[in-house]
């Protein structure tokens, strides 16, 4: 591609790093989670809008997603 000068040159190329951080960042992101009414990782009724019923329930269910992912 011929570009009219150095500086639009520098700024398609740094617009096109932007837009593999941004894809890169977006891939790697971890999909939000939305409340359900029981414990994502016990599955323990919740009659509130807690994801997790406790503390060790959040860490055990992100322990397991990372696992999940390293497969």
């Amino acid at each position: 591609m011929m570009f009219a000068d150095p500086v639009d040159k520098a700024s398609a190329i740094e617009e096109e790093a932007r837009q593999r951080a941004i894809a890169k960042a977006r891939a790697n992101s971890k999909p939000t989670i939305l409340p359900k009414g029981s414990c994502y990782n016990c599955e323990e009724p919740l009659n509130n809008k807690k994801l997790f019923c406790d503390a060790d329930c959040a860490t055990d269910h992100d322990k397991a997603e990372r696992a999940e992912r390293m497969r």
